[in-house]
């Protein structure tokens, strides 16, 4: 990842851009995350902001650019993307990822439940898979 992040990233979880500007580095991050057996699902916080800063707007067809590419990694790799913006949902960027199947959360809060319950489920399905091999043997 050092090669492809910039610099200034964490190396740690969460993985941390430190406020990129440039929306690739998340694309990029998600991928090689979205690629890694040892991941089921993401939580993308603090992308396409940075184009509601005055000087910066010229960024802002970039970021919904990135994010229909982000949201086309779901797809590829059908792993949930859940994707947090605090700052509200009239970006262009979270009606990208909306129109696109990934949902927009606007509170941490929020989404970290909606990680709980996908997590919940999962365990749900496991066991359940489990009940009815037991019946089938």
């Amino acid at each position: 990842m050092d090669m492809i992040l910039p610099p200034f990233w964490n190396r740690r979880n969460p993985m941390d851009l430190v406020a990129s500007v440039d929306p690739e580095h998340f694309k990029i991050a998600t991928e090689l995350l979205m690629k890694e057996d040892s991941f089921d699902r993401l939580m993308l916080q603090g992308y396409g902001n940075f184009g509601r800063i005055p000087n910066l707007p010229f960024i802002i067809p970039k970021e919904d650019a990135i994010a229909k590419e982000i949201a086309d990694l779901v797809k590829k790799y059908e792993k949930p993307l859940i994707v947090v913006n605090v700052f509200g949902g009239e970006f262009s960027n979270v009606k990208v990822f909306e129109e696109n199947g990934v949902p927009v959360y606007l509170s941490i809060q929020k989404a970290a439940k909606v990680v709980k319950a996908l997590v919940d489920y999962a365990h749900y399905l496991k066991l359940l898979k489990e009940k009815v091999r037991i019946k089938i043997d």
